[in-house]
């Protein structure tokens, strides 16, 4: 098992107290297969899901940590843009037959994009799904290239954005992940790309 305790060191460096495997591969994709992972507080999960956090350490930890629950993944938040670390997390769940999400708020969004590209480049297994949250306007958001289901969820800063989406007007920024979380299914039918993964 030196794969997973060279993953439980990384675990270690990012803060959070350690990812055991419980038992053999999933069938890839959707968020009811039978638990693999013991996630740091202890809850089991089919994977683990990357979560940047936006400029300055803008992101709702509680959120994120909800929505990993919800998709039973161990949520593991990152600063952005450290897809270097990112980057073992999915050598590790390629390694061990795990899937694996994205999730960027914000600013965390541009480092979901740069991490795609440099997975492609590796060829590493693309992401089970990808989901950013109030991204800027700016910012190429559309991985429909990419062959990966996704969702863009736009507040009003992302107003203009070219990247399909869905735009939820009026709600402070900050509050976006909670919104996002409060509202999942009934956003989750605006995702793109293939569906299995939903």
């Amino acid at each position: 098992m030196a794969k997973l305790s060279s993953f439980v060191g990384l675990v270690g460096g990012l803060g959070l107290v350690g990812l055991a495997l419980l038992c053999g591969p999933p069938a890839w994709g959707t968020p009811t297969e039978k638990p693999l992972l013991r996630c740091a507080d202890g809850t089991l999960a089919t994977g683990v899901v990357i979560g940047f956090e936006g400029m300055g350490g803008a992101f709702d930890s509680t959120a994120f940590t909800d929505y990993a629950r919800m998709r039973q993944l161990c949520p593991v938040q990152l600063a952005q843009p450290d897809t270097p670390h990112a980057l073992q997390l999915v050598t590790f769940s390629h390694e061990q037959g795990t899937r694996y999400e994205l999730y960027g708020f914000s600013k965390g969004a541009e480092s979901v994009r740069d991490l795609l590209a440099k997975v492609r480049r590796q060829g590493q297994p693309m992401p089970a799904f990808v989901l950013t949250i109030a991204a800027w306007h700016t910012p190429d958001l559309d991985f429909r290239h990419y062959g990966v289901p996704f969702l863009n969820v736009f507040d009003d800063s992302g107003r203009g954005q070219r990247a399909p989406g869905v735009m939820l007007a009026q709600v402070r920024h900050d509050q976006m992940q909670r919104r996002v979380l409060q509202n999942w299914a009934a956003l989750q039918a605006w995702a793109v790309g293939p569906k299995a993964a939903r």
